[in-house]
């Protein structure tokens, strides 16, 4: 009887932690021509008509759809699931705000456009409002900027990422400031109505995603690396076939790249502080770079080469 009864118990355990793992999910929203959600979640609304068009992002290596939306014409996410109704959650979007140094610029509101509390581009620096936090500058105007909020529903901590890169973190202790209310929305690239709404900025969007769950510092800074593995069908979209790309990322001992230029380009690996590990001279063409010297972490392959033709790329070993 005894056997029986532990075995229950441990039964009911294995039911219970992997209904858990089951129920994290992801809302995807990847603006192909809709508003319309990857994951069985309700469509994004505008508050105003928005257009699409296609856009180069070279981050990634493709050129797809992205949505276009003018000064205070928000999208709005309705949590009729009550997908994050208990305060954890993750929200990715990668976003390219067309006056993002002009101050105030709103990314996310959870207060129905009622008070200026929120996720704020100010000034090119990813801050939340408030309390005010405080950041580098990750934005600027018209590039695809790729920033993280996430928020523990326990510890009440919310957490600021850029561009992988942690920003800051505060403890939203009475549930205020970083949860939604009871209209149970969220509003995208729209300032609230206490200051005649002139903290926004007009710009185009190419992905919001929206998590049950906390992603971990690892994972948020992985997303970025490999920004192109949350966009669905990525085969189907036109690849950009200049400057350099890298496949396989993260990368074991090999870092595998090809270089689209029509030269020689040349440059070296740094690793987040900025010191240069390794120079490199890359000829036209794919080719492989031995990194297995490299320890685990994050680093930046920079390359420059004739007609000012520079880039930035970050990878992961």
């Amino acid at each position: 009887m005894k056997y029986k009864f532990s075995s229950l118990v441990l039964l009911f355990g294995i039911l219970f932690f992997s209904n858990n793992i089951l129920a994290q999910k992801v809302y995807s929203y990847q603006f192909n021509n809709t508003l319309s959600c990857i994951g069985g979640g309700p469509d994004l609304k505008q508050n105003c008509t928005g257009t699409y068009s296609t856009d180069s992002l070279k981050l990634i290596g493709i050129s797809r759809p992205v949505y276009n939306f003018a000064l205070n014409c928000g999208l709005v996410f309705y949590d009729t699931n009550n997908f994050i109704s208990n305060g954890t959650y993750s929200i990715e979007t990668y976003v390219a705000l067309d006056d993002a140094g002009g101050g105030l610029r709103k990314i996310i509101d959870f207060k129905n456009l009622t008070t200026e509390n929120g996720f704020y581009d100010n000034a090119n620096k990813v801050i939340f409002k408030s309390p005010d936090t405080t950041s580098g500058e990750f934005f600027d105007d018209k590039v695809w900027t790729f920033v993280t909020l996430t928020r523990n529903g326990t510890t009440k901590l919310t957490t600021i990422y850029a561009n992988g890169q942690y920003v800051s973190s505060f403890k939203d202790t009475k549930n205020n400031l970083a949860v939604y209310d009871a209209n149970k929305k969220l509003t995208f690239f729209e300032d609230d109505t206490t200051n005649q709404q002139q903290d926004a900025s007009s710009g185009k969007v190419a992905l919001i995603n929206i998590y049950n769950y906390e992603l971990d510092s690892v994972t948020a800074t992985a997303n970025f690396i490999t920004l192109s593995n949350l966009f669905t069908g990525i085969e189907t979209i036109n690849p950009i076939n200049t400057g350099i790309r890298i496949f396989q990322n993260p990368v074991i001992n090999l870092l595998k790249l090809q270089n689209f230029e029509k030269q020689v380009l040349y440059g070296g690996i740094y690793n987040m502080n900025g010191i240069e590990l390794n120079t490199l001279t890359l000829k036209e063409g794919t080719q492989e770079i031995n990194v297995s010297y490299l320890p685990s972490g994050v680093y930046v392959l920079r390359v420059s080469g004739a007609n000012g033709f520079t880039q930035n790329l970050k990878f992961i070993k």
